[in-house]
């Protein structure tokens, strides 16, 4: 979980339901979430947690259990858990093109080390080295991306890559590395092949 937990629950019509998080060990972390019922759905209530404790602050990496009450305060018997996930992947390793390499053939390649932890990657290229305006990809599955070189302007080009999880959480970004297109030997190439 990552920013928003719901939390629903089933029970009889026109209940007041509360929920309390607690700490594997016991202590309060986060208490009286209101429950409110479905109006379409009678019997059916949800709420949410936003990972934050009483002081609202967002809690720690770790297990979490849930406990509902009732009108009277007491806890029903049933209790569940949850898991919060705020740490981000590692940072992708930049592999291809090295830094400085002058591109000289018509496609260009751009590929980084995987991350164990990533569900996707976000690429970013830019003529500018702080990224004004770069291009974004978002939503990568795999680790390269390939563009036609020759729809680059020539010169100096830099990129980047972040790694993000299923929880939602990304790295850094990579230090970015410089590439540098040469469009003359890019048109000569494609034109005599």
């Amino acid at each position: 979980v990552k920013d928003n937990c719901k939390i629903s629950a089933k029970a009889g019509p026109a209940q007041s339901l509360w929920v309390d998080i607690f700490l594997e060990e016991g202590k309060l972390v986060r208490s009286n979430l209101k429950l409110a019922e479905n109006l379409l759905s009678r019997g059916n209530y949800t709420t949410s947690w936003d990972g934050r404790d009483n002081l609202g602050k967002v809690v720690p990496d770790g297990a979490y259990v849930v406990k509902l009450k009732g009108e009277d305060g007491n806890y029903v018997g049933l209790k569940s858990s949850v898991e919060t996930d705020i740490t981000p992947p590692a940072v992708p390793e930049l592999l291809n093109p090295e830094e400085g390499l002058i591109i000289n053939n018509s496609r260009l390649t751009l590929s980084w080390s995987r991350v164990s932890e990533a569900e996707v990657y976000i690429l970013q290229y830019s003529r500018d080295l702080g990224f004004t305006g770069a291009a974004t990809m978002d939503d990568l599955k795999i680790t390269f991306f390939s563009i036609p070189a020759f729809e680059l302007l020539e010169g100096n080009w830099y990129w980047r890559v972040k790694a993000v999880d299923n929880a939602g959480n990304s790295s850094e970004y990579s230090s970015p590395f410089n590439f540098i297109i040469e469009t003359e030997l890019i048109h000569h190439q494609t034109t005599s092949s």
